[in-house]
């Protein structure tokens, strides 16, 4: 759903450049491989048991809040939580069906 969404975007303004904070390294390299110098991530760690991952997962959040909106996972708290702090739209990408 969210490379239906980045393809989008991309369809109607080619100058956009992604931030993807995700917490799955998977998803990040999928992503990253396929749009290359339109996502843009942070080096982090991706365990959230450790306190470098708690720490990573912050500074993400942050650095999601200064973004001009937000392409959140349906119910996300996280996503939420940055729009929230950076005073911007957050839109929930969910699967119609």
């Amino acid at each position: 759903m969210f490379e239906e969404k980045i393809d989008d975007v991309l369809s109607k303004k080619t100058d956009v450049v992604f931030y993807l904070s995700t917490d799955d390294p998977t998803v990040e390299n999928r992503l990253k491989a396929k749009y290359q110098d339109k996502i843009f991530v942070r080096k982090k760690e991706f365990n959230r048991n450790t306190i470098t991952g708690i720490q990573d997962a912050v500074v993400d959040m942050f650095c999601l809040s200064k973004t001009s909106v937000i392409y959140g996972s349906f119910a996300s708290s996280f996503s939420e939580i940055a729009a929230r702090i950076g005073n911007i739209d957050c839109i929930f990408v969910k699967n119609d069906e």
